[in-house]
């Protein structure tokens, strides 16, 4: 394992990003996202619940248009942070990298990390403050077994400044797109450290972000108001 990278780690060394405290960066979320090609549009005005197209991304998040190549035999793909052990690399199209918004709901109280549920933007305004929150999802394949995964990280909200946790997480994630790393969390921050493979990752082929999303939220998709676990978290019958 390599010395960790300097805690200014960023996409260019010359202009490193800021951790949040920095007077001078942008209070403009939407420019801090676009640094690291993450598209979040925006959003249709309605998708057909019964649509077989739920899970492409231009009905969840984006207008561009997405080709599906038809993979039917791929592997569940979790959604979880890369395990600080593992080297992994994210995936380098940007398009892959997508805002979505996203139900968390666990019926243990001391769970701090419940499931998430992909919901449908349309019911975005029907649900309580609490009930949604947007999060970027960065899909990234591991150096051993290559298993795909979605890294999840909450978006800042409205035009808050990105927590330095948002920001290296990004910043880490943007490393690893051309690199083998092990993005670990310090405390405060994300930090990389670089395998000594300079090679790059093979994805799939015919992988798009419309089947990555369909196998990690196939069962967790919700579509309608009165799906049973907005009725367990309303505490309905």
């Amino acid at each position: 394992m390599e010395d960790k990278e300097p805690r200014t780690n960023g996409l260019d060394a010359q202009e490193p990003l800021s951790t949040g405290t920095d007077s001078t960066q942008s209070d403009n979320d939407d420019e801090f996202q676009e640094g690291f090609g993450i598209q979040d549009p925006d959003l249709p005005k309605s998708v057909d619940p019964e649509s077989d197209d739920f899970f492409d991304p231009k009905n969840l998040v984006t207008n561009q248009d997405q080709e599906e190549l038809g993979i039917r035999d791929y592997a569940t793909i979790l959604i979880k942070r890369p395990n600080p052990s593992h080297f992994i690399q994210t995936h380098p199209d940007p398009a892959f990298w997508v805002v979505v918004n996203l139900l968390e709901y666990s019926e243990k109280e001391a769970d701090f990390g419940g499931d998430l549920y992909l919901l449908s933007p349309t019911l975005v305004p029907l649900l309580r403050p609490h009930e949604s929150r947007k999060y970027y999802l960065l899909p990234y394949i591991t150096k051993v077994g290559a298993n795909i995964s979605l890294w999840p990280i909450k978006k800042p909200k409205g035009d808050r400044k990105p927590h330095a946790m948002v920001q290296t997480a990004l910043q880490c994630a943007k490393l690893a797109d051309s690199r083998w790393v092990q993005i670990v969390n310090t405390g405060d921050r994300y930090e990389t450290f670089y395998s000594g493979d300079i090679n790059r990752a093979v994805w799939p082929a015919g992988l798009t972000p419309r089947i990555i999303l369909a196998r990690a939220f196939t069962g967790r998709d919700i579509r309608t108001i009165d799906h049973p676990i907005i009725r367990k978290m309303r505490d309905l019958p």
